[in-house]
């Protein structure tokens, strides 16, 4: 507001204030502290009422009185001059209040406006002198007197007062104030609703200067302490009442039924009214600051809706001597001009000189204060004490810095506004309520009180401390079972839901925000997921990981796991691995005994001992198959695998190529066909040995089996340790096997129709069936099964299977003929074949088909 705006509101208010007498409390002395407190209740369309607003205002009215006395007879501070005051009732609204602080104003004015008629009344419009300014107490008021007296560089310091825009030093640059601001208190309320769990609140905040800035600083902390605002409200310093009827009606809510003000005492009221004329009380639980935490007693009729509700006020303590001084003090012999009227109201009578009611018995002077039933003592009043000590404190400093050894009224001329605000900034020392320093914007850092206003019978409320909120410490201390809830409130001790958009989500759900508000429902998390971003987002672990299961907001890496030497499958196919090796070695051990006997000459002895070689493989094998995987074990176990079957099906299908040409050539003529020598057929069978070890060694080279953590199902919190096989490599090799497999089975087929004694043919053929088989049902399930640990059973059964059926079906007839029959032994051996007449080559190709079985 620009200088001349201000003394054209200063003209018509002075013009105003000239109908109307207000009762002054005055302390005379050299330099004068002007003091603007609400003592009486505001009445609507005039500028006070006739009701004090309760015992505690006057309190804090002579609480001032008393810190002047006490500064005054302090010898240390400002010898030689005395301090004093100047005392105006604001009656707590911001009109009057800066009504009040034309007062304040210098006599002459600093410009030519409006000279002539602004002061022409001033010697019936009284105007005093004074150095600084104690008030007001609230926010808007303060603005109010801030705005005016900075324009004179008259310094102000608020007791009360915490409203952000006061912190501005380019709007109010000689506003100080003892209260921290709306900031640090807002951060209080939020902390407050957090440890309540109240997360889906409403705010009711007045229109412009106080609670406008506080409003926008709760909406900027919302997000972070998860708090949703249902609906804001602005009220206007005197609302009408529709827009009272409104307000209740967007304020009512299901599941938002905890208000946060942030009004003046009048909007407070009022909005309590009209939740009153609706039979709404009940419903709101009221959480809030300057206009809710100060002075409740003059709610009213309204008292009842606020019992229940909870304030953060600045932090202050109860002061002994100041209690004993005021409980000393007497009537009659006050000077204060309002300390009759609250006796007559503690005491329900009045004075002589006073009577207004003649019902009411005459006040009785000789009684002591403390024997009235309504009294009770003001804590507030140890940030007005100290108010003064911090105005004492740095008018000291200016007098002995600018004007030493000064005394009387002559200390008038050396305190100006520009010297006494920078040592106010200055100022550090221990107060009532602790220590005192100021920053760089004027405010205070401190602690706030949390305030529960009560029911104390079934007439009397009463407020009480509850709690305590520390600025710097960031931390909020609570006793819960102090606070007195209003009737209608009382679920609100046994569920977090009673101001709550939707319910608390548990461990591992997300809070999923509907369109275009911030309710929410709660939606779990698939397994591998963790909460993130405030339990908004749900994230998916990596692979390998899997969410840890307390909090289930972190992931943490999976232990892997292989199949066990415990395990029961394990244990079984050991034992068969070992009793089949074991088996291999005996009949290894039989055949080079009986090396020479015609029965093992017979079926291809050095083919022989390469297919026992290939069955004890494929045994052994099975152990490293079980085995923990490593590098070692996964070339061991790709090398074994493939190399096994080749070293098996190699020699089988020479040896049944060998029994289909002998016979098929034996048809037409009496000469052996080629390479059916043991040496040519052995070179045949490590031929086709030697291509597959070849593919093993070209595949190891471009692509070494290497171990691998496998992750079958993603949603299942499960990594095993598995032998990564080059897909390729083993295709080529497992093609390779394949083909002997069919091949060997074709001959093993065509050989059906040989001679019934010469049975080795039928035995490969049992046994070329059984594999097509086992291959048939291990390969697919082999390579659709997701679980190493399956994997590693079906191949150690497929192992053991293949070679046993080899074992029985080709190895162990000819053990037992070995021992059953001695004949076999014997070098007369005879094959007994049955001699079949063939139509062109007659009996000789019999002949010549057993000669060649039985003489290579």
């Amino acid at each position: 507001m620009a200088l001349s705006g201000v003394l054209f509101v200063c003209c018509v208010l002075t013009a105003h204030a000239l109908h109307h007498q207000h009762e002054v409390y005055t302390i005379p002395g050299d330099l004068m502290l002007g003091v603007i407190l609400p003592v009486h209740t505001h009445v609507e369309g005039q500028e006070c009422g006739v009701h004090l607003r309760e015992t505690g205002a006057v309190q804090n009215v002579e609480a001032v009185a008393y810190a002047i006395k006490k500064v005054n007879g302090d010898d240390s501070l400002l010898p030689g001059i005395r301090l004093g005051m100047v005392l105006l009732d604001d009656c707590a609204t911001p009109a009057t209040a800066l009504g009040q602080a034309l007062h304040f104003m210098p006599v002459q004015p600093t410009s030519d406006f409006c000279r002539q008629e602004c002061w022409r009344s001033k010697d019936d419009f009284a105007f005093y002198d004074v150095v600084g300014v104690i008030g007001a107490e609230s926010s808007q008021s303060s603005i109010m007197i801030a705005n005016v007296l900075g324009r004179f560089e008259i310094p102000v310091v608020s007791p009360m007062s915490t409203s952000d825009l006061l912190s501005d030093k380019n709007v109010y640059p000689y506003f100080m104030r003892m209260a921290p601001p709306d900031r640090y208190q807002v951060k209080g309320i939020v902390h407050l609703l957090k440890h309540f769990g109240w997360t889906y609140v409403s705010v009711v905040y007045s229109k412009g200067g106080y609670g406008q800035s506080a409003t926008e600083f709760l909406m900027q902390l919302a997000p972070e302490f998860g708090l949703c605002i249902g609906s804001s409200v602005a009220l206007s310093q005197v609302p009408s009442y529709r827009v009272l009827s409104d307000a209740i009606n967007t304020l009512y809510k299901p599941n938002a039924r905890v208000v946060v003000l942030f009004t003046d005492q009048e909007e407070t009221k009022s909005l309590f009214r009209m939740a009153r004329k609706q039979n709404l009380c009940g419903h709101f639980v009221w959480v809030g600051s300057d206009g809710l935490g100060v002075n409740l007693d003059d709610l009213g009729e309204a008292q009842e809706c606020a019992v229940g509700s909870l304030s953060l006020k600045s932090y202050s303590v109860p002061v002994r001597q100041f209690k004993g001084y005021f409980e000393m003090l007497h009537p009659e012999r006050s000077s204060n001009p309002w300390f009759k009227h609250m006796w007559s109201d503690l005491f329900q009578c009045s004075w002589v000189d006073e009577r207004h009611n003649e019902s009411l018995p005459i006040c009785d002077a000789t009684q002591k204060i403390t024997e009235s039933p309504h009294y009770s003592s003001e804590v507030q009043v140890s940030t007005l004490i100290d108010t003064v000590s911090v105005y004492a404190s740095a008018l000291d400093r200016v007098i002995r810095k600018n004007c030493p050894g000064v005394t009387g009224t002559s200390a008038r001329d050396c305190v100006t506004g520009k010297r006494l605000l920078g040592d106010l900034y200055k100022t550090e020392l221990a107060g009532l309520s602790g220590n005192i320093s100021f920053d760089e914007r004027g405010d205070i850092k401190g602690r706030y009180e949390v305030v529960n206003f009560r029911r104390a019978s079934s007439r009397a409320y009463e407020t009480k401390g509850v709690g305590i909120w520390d600025e710097a410490s960031q931390q909020l201390s609570i006793n819960i079972s102090d606070i007195i809830w209003n009737d209608d409130a009382l679920s609100i001790n046994q569920t977090e839901s009673f101001s709550s958009c939707g319910r608390k989500c548990s461990v591992g759900e997300i809070y999923s925000y509907y369109k275009n508000t911030c309710c929410w429902e709660c939606r779990k998390c698939q397994a591998n997921q963790i909460t993130s971003v405030n339990a908004t987002k749900c994230l998916t672990c990596p692979v390998h990981e899997w969410p840890e299961p307390v909090e289930l907001t972190s992931c943490k890496p999976i232990t892997p796991e292989h199949i066990e030497w415990h395990h029961p499958a394990v244990i079984v196919f050991v034992i068969l691995s070992l009793l089949g090796v074991t088996a291999c070695i005996v009949i290894l051990c039989v055949f080079i005994r009986y090396n020479d006997a015609r029965l093992i000459k017979a079926t291809s002895r050095e083919l022989s001992y390469i297919l026992l070689a290939g069955i004890t493989v494929q045994f052994a094998i099975v152990l490293s198959t079980v085995a923990k995987p490593s590098r070692f074990v996964c070339v061991l176990n790709y090398i074994g695998f493939n190399v096994s079957f080749t070293l098996v099906y190699a020699p089988l299908l020479t040896r049944t190529n060998r029994i289909h040409r002998i016979f098929c050539k034996g048809k037409v003529t009496t000469q052996k066909p080629h390479f059916t020598s043991p040496l040519s057929q052995v070179i045949i069978a490590c031929t086709l040995i030697a291509i597959q070890v070849g593919i093993n060694i070209a595949v190891i080279v471009a692509a070494t089996p290497a171990v691998t953590r496998d992750m079958p199902v993603l949603m299942e919190p499960c990594v095993e340790l598995a032998c990564d096989f080059p897909v390729k490599g083993l295709a080529v090799s497992l093609f390779y096997n394949v083909a002997l497999v069919l091949i060997c089975t074709y001959y093993a087929f065509k050989a059906r129709t040989v001679p019934d004694n010469f049975n080795e043919s039928r035995y490969i053929t049992l046994c070329v069936y059984t594999t097509l088989v086992i291959w048939l049902a291990f390969l697919p399930t082999y390579f659709l099964t997701s679980r190493t640990t399956h994997r590693v059973i079906l191949m150690s059964a497929a192992l053991i299977l293949s070679a046993s059926v080899l074992l029985l079906c080709l190895f162990a007839s000819k053990v037992y003929l070995l021992y059953h029959s001695p004949s076999q032994m014997n070098g007369n051996f005879n094959f007994n074949l049955r001699i079949v007449k063939d139509p062109i080559t007659g009996p000789s190709a019999a002949s010549n088909i057993s000669n060649s079985g039985v003489d290579d």
